[in-house]
């Protein structure tokens, strides 16, 4: 599947794609990247305990990275004590 990363959020491949010759159905490879979407790349998000994984994407000439990162889970017992 083919993304375009717009503000850092990856958007999903629209058909048609509006060319300078009119609309394009088809799955050509070179017509879709010079409408700047690429394949996504997707990693497993990583586990350890007391974290929780939030994904973030990195964008390169071939490809989109999804990536994470380990943040603290919000523990709402403890904050009542």
């Amino acid at each position: 599947m083919y993304y375009k990363l717009i503000s850092g959020v990856p958007h999903k491949i629209v058909m048609p794609i509006r060319t300078e010759n009119g609309l394009y159905f088809g799955n050509g490879e070179s017509v879709i990247r010079a409408a700047g979407y690429k394949p996504m790349v997707c990693e497993s998000a990583p586990v350890a305990e007391g974290f929780r994984a939030v994904p973030f994407w990195e964008e390169t000439e071939e490809c989109i990275t999804q990536r994470w990162r380990l943040v603290p889970e919000h523990n709402e017992e403890a904050e009542e004590e």
